[in-house]
């Protein structure tokens, strides 16, 4: 009888075999996983898990011989390095999600599985990293975009456009495409977490940069709004832009407007305070990010401490 074979590649490509070979868990749990930022970022975390456990890559590994002895040991060396309780969990989170699949290919016993199920995760919070970027600093990237009168720049303004005006991440931006678009409305279709399409509305600054770069780039090749501009600066229409490359032009363009270093994430944080520090309802920010829970959104808001000192100065009364 013929089984499914799950190849160890990223790609999540599938293949029939008239043999059953055993299959990597790991890969299995890595197609559960939304494609995109999702699934990269548990790659990395299952690396560098089998890096610690002696295995060049998460491909080497063999996930059915771990137990509840190496989990929880490997939980107490990440607290002494001071790793924050959130990389902890997502760290127990996909040992957990490999195990799962491991147990569903019947390669450990049920008991295993239900101890390195029952492992607590890490109690506590940090600080949040990240900011949200002043208005004279995401003014001063747009001026500098649009000031090379460029297709690049013109796109990487509409870019940042889909961050500051619009709180898209990096994956969302990427994803965006143009049959998707209502321009009568000024809205855009986009997948987000969990494979979730919601509708996005452009602000109006945020439209005409957008606009801007639709007519620079036009209809042709595939679907995707965004695409590479090679060395020359031609368009190349075949394909959209990765992820990474949305992360490595907002890193170019942070250094070339001297304003250091911030990330895609950082546009999302900022278009979140913003929205909040004109009045806006809590729930409806929720919706605008996509989140599910408002505890997320709270995350967001990077209003800072002299707001917050002048919040309590002027509205507390004794």
């Amino acid at each position: 009888m013929s089984t499914t074979e799950l190849t160890t590649k990223t790609t999540g490509d599938v293949t029939i075999s008239s043999q059953r070979r055993q299959t990597n868990p790991a890969a299995l749990y890595l197609l559960t996983l939304s494609e995109g930022s999702s699934r990269d970022g548990m790659e990395q975390i299952l690396k560098r898990t089998a890096r610690f456990f002696g295995f060049t890559d998460w491909t080497d590994c063999p996930w059915q011989t771990i137990t509840a002895a190496h989990v929880i040991g490997y939980r107490a060396i990440l607290q002494k390095q001071g790793k924050s309780p959130a990389t902890i969990n997502l760290v127990l989170a996909a040992i957990k999600g490999v195990v799962r699949c491991a147990w569903q290919e019947n390669l450990i016993s049920d008991h295993e599985r239900m101890v390195i199920d029952s492992i607590k995760s890490v109690k506590g919070s940090r600080v949040r990293s990240g900011r949200a970027l002043t208005y004279e600093e995401t003014a001063t990237l747009f001026t500098d975009c649009l000031a090379e009168n460029t297709a690049g720049g013109f796109r990487d303004a509409a870019i940042l456009a889909c961050g500051v005006g619009l709180g898209l991440r990096r994956a969302e931006i990427a994803g965006a495409r143009l049959s998707k678009i209502d321009a009568a409305n000024r809205s855009l279709k986009i997948i987000g977490k969990g494979n979730k399409e919601r509708e996005v509305f452009f602000p109006e600054q945020a439209w005409l940069l957008f606009e801007k770069w639709l007519q620079v780039r036009g209809t042709g090749g595939s679907d995707f709004v965004f695409c590479p501009i090679d060395r020359r600066g031609e368009m190349l229409y075949h394909s959209g832009l990765q992820p990474s490359a949305i992360l490595q032009i907002l890193q170019k363009r942070g250094i070339k407007s001297d304003l250091g270093k911030f990330s895609p994430h950082d546009l999302r944080r900022t278009f979140a305070s913003r929205l909040l520090e004109n009045g806006v309802d809590l729930s409806m920010v929720r919706g605008a990010l996509g989140h599910s829970s408002i505890g997320t959104t709270v995350i967001y808001d990077h209003r800072g401490k002299e707001k917050l000192k002048q919040c309590l100065r002027n509205n507390v009364r004794l």
